[in-house]
Formats: C-alpha cells, sequence, structure tokens
C-alpha cells in the first residue's frame, strides 16, 4: 500500500449522528485542501446503528467495528496499528497521525493548516489546534494538575470571573 500524508483514528461509542457529522467534515475538507488519506474508525461495540451507518454513508472509511469497548485509549492504539504505527522498524503507512475526537467538526483549512506547520517545523512531534465550542467560543483544551482551588471552584458557587482564570487552571 502507497503512503498517505495523513492517517486518522477516529474512536467511537454510541454517537451516530456525530460521528456522521465529523466524518463528513473531515473528507470534506481533506477534499478541499488536496490531502490523501486513510481514515480509520474504531467502533467500540456501539448500539445506535454507528458502524451500520459507516458502511452505508462512508465506504472510503475503514471500520473496525469491536464486539467489546476496547476503551479511548486502546481504540486509537488499535488504528494506529491498523495505520502501521506499530513496530519501529517499520514504515507506517502515513506520513503523520490524526487522533481525531467523533463529536468534532474540522473547519476548512484546519488540516492542511496543521500538516503545514509539522513540515515547516520537523522538531515538532506534534501539533494541536484551536478548539472552538458550537457557537465558536473559544474551548479549554489544556489545564494545569488539579489542585485545593480547581476542587473548590468545582464543589461551590464562586465568582463567574473565577471559572476562567489560573485558580481554575486555565
Amino acid at each position: 500500500m502507497s503512503t498517505v500524508q495523513l492517517g486518522v483514528v477516529i474512536v467511537s461509542w454510541n454517537v451516530r449522528k456525530l460521528l456522521a457529522r465529523c466524518l463528513q467534515a473531515l473528507l470534506s475538507d481533506l477534499t478541499a485542501s488536496s490531502l490523501t488519506a486513510r481514515i480509520v474508525v474504531v467502533d467500540n461495540a456501539s448500539r445506535d446503528g454507528s458502524p451500520d451507518m459507516v458502511r452505508a454513508q462512508f465506504p472510503q472509511v475503514e471500520l473496525i467495528a469491536r464486539s467489546d469497548n476496547l476503551g479511548f485509549a486502546r481504540g486509537n492504539n488499535l488504528g494506529l496499528r491498523v495505520l502501521g504505527f506499530e513496530a519501529l522498524d517499520a514504515a507506517p503507512q502515513a506520513e503523520h497521525a490524526l487522533l481525531l475526537n467523533p463529536d468534532t467538526e474540522v473547519q476548512p483549512g484546519a488540516i492542511k493548516t496543521l500538516l503545514d506547520v509539522l513540515t515547516a517545523r520537523p522538531e515538532a512531534a506534534l501539533v494541536t489546534s484551536r478548539l472552538a465550542y458550537g457557537d465558536g467560543a473559544f474551548q479549554h483544551s489544556a489545564f494545569r494538575f488539579p489542585g485545593l482551588a480547581q476542587l473548590y471552584i468545582d464543589l461551590f458557587p464562586v465568582p463567574a470571573r473565577l471559572y476562567e482564570s489560573r485558580l481554575n487552571g486555565r
């Protein structure tokens, strides 16, 4: 099998509608950006028809329909192995890997931008994107290690300004 630019792993469990929107947005962006990709969906024993939806609507996507729930980390590891990222002495079948959550809707040009950054900065081991809620508002993706202040803010009412503060790990 020839090398593609990007291998994508999506681990899903009972998120049929979200997964359909994720795959549609991803495929649209890849097509518009003229990128080649191999997409693997690892379904963790969904009972909502997710595997049937992937087979029917996205035949170009490789589906691994599990009868058991591997969980998120093991599901990603399985997808990465399928893409050839298993052995250190073997070349993977994709130049780069993207682990994508099934509730993600890739914005136009996002994947190309991420790959351009990786190409321009070969010393970088990974890149990530800016996350946004459905209304476009900024979504935090990284937090400080939890401490007592965060626990207090989670458990008790505090002024709204503290939720987006350093006290709450932001």
